[in-house]
């Protein structure tokens, strides 16, 4: 199976979780219930770490996957798609007695997708860079580091500075 591949069933496995764990599947109203709606981010209740902490979490693996797919910076596209998620499952808790539905959930939601999706750009940049410093001349002739008298060492054992480290 290609990596590709991998990567969409991951995002399909991604967003299977999150709707599992967002919509509401018990204690369908039909009527809705706009007055337990949290308009106010940070400010409507229920305010919790457990719940900022676990909203910011819980669309990581749907960013990540997104951005792996994507191959490129994907960060509207991430957004976007994360964006709507969250949004589909708070609107469906409005018709739930049993859950409270807020913006702040979908600005974390949201936040946590695109911190996903930029910090696998960020290491996709680092490992390019790497990759193009590992192809220079000067570093594909000679591994090794010279510290006083000529003696080559290991890069291992040199400091960021250029001298040898004693532990």
């Amino acid at each position: 199976m290609e990596r590709r591949h991998l990567y969409l069933l991951a995002i399909a496995g991604s967003t299977a979780f999150i709707l599992f764990a967002i919509v509401p599947w018990r204690g369908f109203d039909p009527g809705g219930h706009w007055h337990r709606v949290g308009w106010i981010p940070f400010v409507s209740r229920p305010i919790g770490a457990v719940d900022v902490v676990g909203n910011l979490l819980l669309f990581v693996p749907l960013g990540a996957s997104i951005a792996l797919h994507a191959q490129r910076a994907a960060l509207l596209r991430t957004g976007t798609i994360a964006f709507a998620c969250s949004l589909f499952g708070e609107w469906s808790q409005v018709y739930s007695r049993y859950r409270y539905p807020t913006t702040q959930d979908i600005l974390l939601n949201t936040i946590g997708a695109m911190i996903a999706a930029y910090s696998v750009d960020y290491l996709r940049r680092r490992r390019s860079a790497r990759a193009e410093a590992g192809k220079s001349p000067q570093a594909s002739e000679d591994r090794r580091v010279k510290v006083s008298y000529g003696v080559p060492v290991p890069p291992q054992v040199v400091s960021g500075r250029g001298q040898a480290r004693v532990d």
